[in-house]
C-alpha cells in the first residue's frame, strides 16, 4: 500500500483521515524523499543529455547581417574624438587648400572625388586668375 501511495504521489482523504499523527509524518517524510529521489534523478539524466549533445555554434553567420568599420588611412578603424576642432578634422594640402579628412563609410567615396574636382577647379580659378 505504502508502495502504490509512493508511486501515485497520492494518498486518499479518506485513507489519510484514519491514519495517526505519527504515521502521517512518516508517510509525509517518505513523501518528500521520493519528490527529492525523482528530482535529482531527473537532473542526473538532463546532465547527461547535454554533456552527450555537441557544443554549440558560438554564432552562425548567415551573410544577412554584418557589421563594417570605416578605416582610416593607416588601416585601422577610423575614430573621431568629441570635442575636435573643425580644423583638425581637414588636412591641408601643399597649395593650402582644404579637404575633408574623415568622411563616413557612405559618401567616402562620392565625397572623395568631388572634394578631387573642387580642389582641382580652385587651383585652376588660382593660375587663371587676373590677380
Amino acid at each position: 500500500m505504502l508502495q502504490q501511495i509512493l508511486n501515485d504521489m497520492f494518498i486518499d482523504p479518506d485513507l489519510l483521515a484514519e491514519l495517526d499523527d505519527q504515521q502521517k509524518q512518516t508517510l509525509f517524510c517518505k513523501m518528500r524523499a521520493e519528490q527529492v529521489r525523482r528530482w535529482n534523478k531527473r537532473e542526473q539524466q538532463l546532465e547527461l543529455e547535454e554533456s552527450e549533445k555537441p557544443a554549440k555554434p558560438e554564432l552562425k553567420t548567415n551573410g544577412k547581417k554584418r557589421v563594417q568599420f570605416l578605416l582610416g588611412k593607416d588601416d585601422e578603424p577610423w575614430t573621431w574624438v568629441v570635442g575636435e576642432d573643425e580644423d583638425e578634422d581637414e588636412d591641408e594640402d601643399e597649395d593650402g587648400l582644404r579637404a575633408p579628412r574623415n568622411e563616413t563609410a557612405e559618401t567616402a567615396g562620392a565625397s572623395e572625388r568631388q572634394s578631387s574636382r573642387n580642389i582641382a577647379a580652385q587651383r585652376h580659378l588660382r593660375q587663371n586668375s587676373p590677380n
